[in-house]
């Protein structure tokens, strides 16, 4: 379980190979919601899982997806908070992208 940012700035919850967004209440619900109708739910209490949603996910699992958007929160962080050129920040992640 790991928080990374959407590109809007929310916390974004990967766990298990799927992404979920805030909902409310200690409820975060599947980011493919509204356009692959998904039922997906976590609810969590101090960090940890207290309730998965009997009703499965309607789509597989995209691990590679959220690498991605892990790669591209690491590029924004390095860019930001270094005075690298721009070849070195995109040289330091592809170092940290793992290709299959």
């Amino acid at each position: 379980m790991e928080i990374i940012k959407s590109e809007k700035g929310r916390d974004l919850l990967c766990y298990n190979g799927y992404l979920y967004r805030f909902d409310k209440n200690s409820s975060w619900r599947c980011i493919e919601c509204n356009t692959k109708k998904c039922r997906g739910r976590i609810n969590l209490k101090d960090g940890q899982i207290i309730h998965e949603s009997e009703k499965e996910h309607n789509h597989t699992p995209d691990i590679a997806k959220i690498e991605a958007r892990k790669a591209m929160q690491f590029l924004k962080t390095i860019a930001k908070h270094t005075e690298l050129s721009t070849q070195a920040v995109l040289g330091a992640v592809s170092l940290q992208v793992n290709i299959i």
